[in-house]
């Protein structure tokens, strides 16, 4: 899964899905999931 992908499902989870008036800017679910992923990979390190 992209990055693209992740931020699409992530906007269907907010409801924030209208292209014209979103809520959320790209940079910033870009940054809250890279942030995510971050403690993911620290909570379940890949060995």
């Amino acid at each position: 899964m992209n990055l693209t992908d992740m931020r699409t499902i992530v906007r269907r989870d907010l409801h924030d899905e209208d292209a014209e008036n979103y809520r959320w800017s790209n940079d910033e679910l870009d940054r809250h999931i890279a942030h995510a992923v971050r403690d993911f990979s620290e909570a379940v390190p890949h060995e």
